[in-house]
């Protein structure tokens, strides 16, 4: 999804495009927006199938950065993606003086409120017709360490749950991906339009 997706930001918006990685070998979390950032990228979209212990646990949800999460789900999906990062808990005291001063820029959250907001409606809208049923899980907050110390607007979007079978199944269709795809990128579009109106069409 994240190649389809940077061809059609390159394509359409005429955007540089980093993948922070573009095969499946496993980047430490907090390294990938450290990519972003060494390459002065203006957006950092995280993403992320999601996976529940509970079989019917089904959705989409977009993430931006907090230290508090909004509910009970949202810190165990959290918990579940920050599981893979090798970070010992000294080595992240070190940095929680760094990690605090990103989240206190004020400016950066609500530019990544508005984004995953556009990519939440854009995926929940796309993905409805295609479905037929989607539950939308809505703009939540949690504390996930691929987005840490990100200087620009970054978000986190689950696009459903590999461990519901009906989900599996759908993300498993080639089109149906495309669809996401094609909702990410009308998402990250609309913001584009909304905060920078002078960039499209340049």
């Amino acid at each position: 999804m994240a190649k389809r997706l940077a061809v059609l930001v390159k394509e359409r918006l005429g955007c540089e495009v980093v993948m922070t990685r573009d095969r499946d070998v496993f980047i430490e979390l907090d390294q990938r927006p450290f990519i972003a950032k060494s390459k002065g990228a203006d957006l950092f979209v995280s993403i992320h199938v999601n996976a529940n212990r509970k079989r019917r646990a089904r959705g989409i949800e977009t993430y931006i950065q907090s230290l508090r999460a909004s509910d009970r789900d949202a810190m165990a999906t959290a918990a579940f993606e920050n599981a893979t990062s090798t970070k010992t808990l000294g080595q992240l005291d070190t940095e929680l003086g760094k990690i605090l001063k990103g989240l206190a820029n004020q400016n950066k959250e609500e530019e990544s409120v508005e984004l995953a907001g556009y990519v939440q409606r854009s995926l929940v809208n796309t993905v409805r017709p295609a479905k037929g049923h989607v539950a939308n899980l809505g703009v939540k907050r949690a504390f996930f360490y691929v987005l840490v110390n990100t200087d620009m607007p970054s978000i986190l979007a689950e696009v459903g749950f590999i461990s519901n079978p009906d989900e599996e199944k759908l993300l498993r269709d080639e089109a149906y991906r495309q669809h996401l795809a094609e909702a990410l990128y009308q998402g990250v579009k609309k913001y584009v339009e909304a905060r920078s109106p002078q960039m499209m069409g340049t």
